[in-house]
């Protein structure tokens, strides 16, 4: 992926052709991400099932996983490594540290024999979800600074909670208002909604 980030556009152009990337496939490569930490993640738990890593090097890696997941999805939302400051880095390791106490009540019980091989394996494939988040977190924090900016909210759940569905109903609306996918909503993490950004003011523009 050779992409550039402008600035001041705070938008991404490929750095051989100068194309503008779209936010959608910007997002793309973010879910692809979240694809392969799920893959990942499921990969050490049949190791863990087949007695091949014990449970402390399964909760390890783990968290390797996500550790450099979640700061690759927040460089990405931000615009790029470059971007990333220490207040930002700090935002993405505030987030990552929510995970990590999931993880640990997570390791708790598996230790203590609470959960079974069928239910690890789920449990630790939804971590992934996580990574989406981190992403969103900086995107919005990042987009916010442009002016005249409207966002819209779409639903690409098979089923989307009530929160969310209400969130899309306001239509394209000023990025200040918008509340990023993963938050203030029912699927939390889980949320699998997108966001389209525009600078044209549409003819549509609610304000809730």
């Amino acid at each position: 992926m050779k992409w550039n980030y402008d600035t001041e556009l705070k938008k991404y152009f490929d750095a051989v052709t100068g194309r503008e990337i779209p936010i959608e496939e910007v997002q793309a490569v973010t879910e692809t991400l979240v694809r392969e930490v799920r893959r990942r993640l499921r990969k050490l738990a049949r190791q863990l099932q087949n007695n091949e890593i014990s449970t402390p090097t399964f909760f390890r890696e783990c968290a390797l996983i996500l550790k450099q997941a979640h700061l690759l999805a927040a460089s990405i939302g931000r615009g790029g490594k470059a971007q990333m400051t220490a207040r930002t880095w700090g935002i993405a390791g505030a987030e990552l540290k929510r995970q990590y106490r999931y993880l640990n009540r997570f390791e708790r019980l598996t230790s203590n024999g609470k959960l079974v091989a069928a239910q690890i394996l789920r449990r630790i494939g939804l971590y992934s979800s996580s990574v989406r988040r981190a992403y969103y977190i900086q995107l919005v924090d990042e987009q916010k600074q442009r002016k005249e900016l409207f966002a819209l909210r779409s639903l690409d759940a098979a089923e989307s909670c009530l929160d969310c569905i209400r969130y899309a109903s306001w239509g394209w609306h000023p990025i200040a208002e918008l509340v990023p996918p993963t938050e203030k909503c029912a699927c939390g993490q889980f949320c699998k909604c997108s966001v389209h950004l525009t600078t044209v003011a549409p003819k549509n523009r609610q304000m809730k």
